[in-house]
């Protein structure tokens, strides 16, 4: 299309109107600048009504390519999308290289909100022409752009290269706020890829520069986050939390109430890293009551997800389910897919921590099924090990090895080493169930030898409550023994409940073992009482077979059948077969001490069919022991 001028054609009479418009955009220009973006929005319309009554061109490109920029601002990508498209076409059409390289520059960034694109090919045709205009501020734009694409496409060498020239650009115009914007996205690029020391120089600059031009107090605040990080990273935990609580006061000052949520939410989270639970769920709740009094939902739904991990660390399922399950429910409101897989994929684990198997692969369906078009390698690791799990769960053992070997390899390939080796732990348990006890010690030993080399008690003791469980059936009662009280030990100092509960489970298993029924019993009546009032049936479930063992052999089981049948009924509830099948044994066991050996023969026959299901081949051989002891 080919820009017509009105007042040279003599198409219509020039005059005042075209001026009005004119001056309309410089209005719309100015309530921009001042922040008035409904006030420039009216202008900036009202500008393009004439313009495009009069066929300029150009001008309603210009016009075109602020109208996008607000509806950015409002996070109304869409429709900021569709008016920088149509001014990119216009621009194009009449030769216009400032608005062309202004609206690629825009369009570039609408994609990359969208998720179309990562934006580079727009960035990289703007910032020629840019170039070919002479603009420096455009082409440093321009090269900080590319730079925060690179590092979202995880290119952190490119993102690294584009973001210091943007940086060297911004700083030959002595544009300090340019420079103070890329610096930010600097540091966390050397943050992303692992280069603390130039992170930390980088951050460090960047809040001397803020400080020494008056910055925005909520950047002050954010780069003191950030340092806060590097220095809890690097091990300076509590001059991490120093700077946390400094980024709290300035926004506090400031009065800036996302600034303090963020500052709150960031003390939590590095105090539950630091394994202070309950002082982690108290900054949570405080960071969520701000969110909750600005009606940030997205806020609120950050911190439930958050306060749903906590709780599930310490083993209180219930509260994980209710935080997570708001969570995944606020952000399918506000249509942020990935948070709301992630939400997911928590909820999943707390419903099979509930012992709800059902619910939990409804989940886990649910995570497959909205990532769909994204399931990248450690997405499909985390589903096949929550299915792993499961599968576990229900007695599938090998289905449940597979599985587990496919979560490693994922992780493997995505270099995320936490995950691998909590998969090895969980391999390791799956084959001593199967009765492979050197592969199951080699992959719990490496499991383990992770989380002490990186210094993470809790990751240690859960593998140490595998490695005790997996002695115990090696017949290593000693050695067991030690590793559940080094697990026990640590899961008191961090207060982890749930953590707490396994253990004395396996030594109350153990005592029984050594012959010291009354150490035996109080340990498992602890634990079973414990896992009730969090609601961890599956546990309650595991101590109330082993009292029924206990009971059995101190011959005081007269009244234990309907005991041990109610047990038989809750792990059918809850579909735990390895359970179930350990109280039809129990079961056996009774009838054989009050001489029905044809009631025992029936149940030693359940628990056989249902071991044969799980492949446990050490209990088959034990209960076809029972059963040739039935029949001879």
């Amino acid at each position: 299309m080919k820009s017509v001028n009105p007042e040279e054609s003599g198409a219509i009479p020039a005059g005042d109107e075209l001026t009005t418009f004119r001056v309309s955009f410089k209005e719309g220009l100015t309530k921009f600048k001042k922040g008035d973006m409904e006030g420039a929005l009216r202008s900036f319309e009202v500008a393009l009504t004439g313009f495009e009554r009069y066929g300029r061109a150009q001008e309603i490109a210009a016009t075109l390519i602020n109208i996008s920029t607000i509806f950015y601002t409002w996070g109304d990508s869409a429709k900021a999308y569709d008016h920088g498209v149509r001014a990119l076409d216009l621009a194009r059409s009449v030769n216009a290289i400032r608005e062309e390289a202004d609206a690629l520059g825009n369009v570039g960034l609408f994609v990359r909100a969208l998720g179309k694109q990562d934006g580079i090919m727009y960035f990289r045709q703007a910032l020629e022409k840019y170039r070919s205009l002479g603009d420096s501020h455009g082409t440093a734009r321009q090269l900080g752009n590319l730079g925060l694409a690179y590092l979202s496409t995880g290119d952190h060498l490119n993102a690294a290269q584009h973001l210091t020239d943007s940086l060297d650009a911004f700083e030959s115009i002595h544009d300090v706020e340019g420079a103070c914007r890329v610096m930010g996205v600097l540091g966390e690029t050397f943050l992303r890829s692992g280069e603390l020391d130039r992170a930390l120089q980088t951050y460090q600059t960047h809040y001397n520069l803020l400080r020494a031009n008056d910055g925005s107090p909520r950047d002050i605040a954010n780069t003191l986050r950030c340092l806060s990080t590097i220095h809890h990273i690097q091990g300076e935990s509590e001059k991490a939390l120093k700077l946390c609580h400094k980024a709290y006061r300035i926004s506090s000052k400031s009065k800036d109430k996302i600034g303090q949520a963020l500052a709150l939410k960031s003390t939590a989270s590095l105090l539950s890293r630091e394994g202070e639970q309950d002082q982690a769920r108290g900054y949570y709740k405080k960071a969520l009551s701000l969110y909750q009094q600005i009606d940030d939902a997205e806020g609120q739904a950050g911190i439930l997800m958050s306060m749903g991990h906590v709780a599930l660390v310490r083993g209180e399922a219930k509260d994980a389910e209710a935080y997570l399950g708001e969570s995944r429910d606020i952000y399918h409101e506000t249509d942020d897919l990935c948070a709301e897989a992630e939400a997911i994929l928590g909820l999943a684990q707390a419903q099979l921590e509930l012992a709800k198997p059902s619910p939990s692969i409804f989940s886990y369906r649910a995570f497959r099924a909205l990532l769909k078009d994204d399931f990248s390698p450690d997405a499909r690791a985390a589903f096949e090990a929550g299915l792993g799990e499961i599968d576990l769960y229900r007695g599938r053992t090998r289905l449940a090895v597979k599985r587990f070997e496919r979560a490693i390899h994922g992780y493997r390939e995505t270099d995320q080493h936490e995950g691998e080796a909590v998969l090895l732990g969980l391999l390791g348990n799956a084959l001593r169930v199967l009765g492979d006890f050197d592969t199951a010690w080699q992959k719990i030993s490496s499991s383990a030898a992770f989380f002490h080399s990186e210094g993470d008690l809790p990751g240690e003791a859960d593998v140490q409550v595998l490695m005790s469980t997996l002695l115990r059936d090696r017949g290593m009662v000693r050695e067991s023994r030690e590793a559940a009280d080094q697990a026990l030990k640590i899961y008191r100092r961090f207060g982890l409940k749930a953590g707490e509960l396994a253990c004395l489970l396996v030594l109350g298993q153990l005592a029984a073992d050594e012959g010291a029924p009354d150490l035996a019993q109080r340990d498992l009546t602890r634990a079973k009482e414990g896992f009730e009032s969090l609601g961890l049936l599956q546990g309650s479930c595991d101590a109330d077979i082993a009292l029924h063992e206990i009971a059995i052999s101190r011959g005081e089981a007269a009244d234990r059948a309907e005991h041990i049948k109610e047990t038989i009924a809750s792990c059918e509830e809850i579909g735990y077969l390895p359970g179930l099948s350990r109280a039809h044994r129990v079961l056996g066991l009774y009838h054989m001490e009050h001489g029905t050996p044809g009631a025992a023969l029936a149940e030693f026959q359940a628990a056989r069919d249902l071991q044969q299901r799980i492949e446990n081949d050490g209990e088959i051989r034990d209960l076809e022991g029972l059963l040739e002891t039935r029949t001879g």
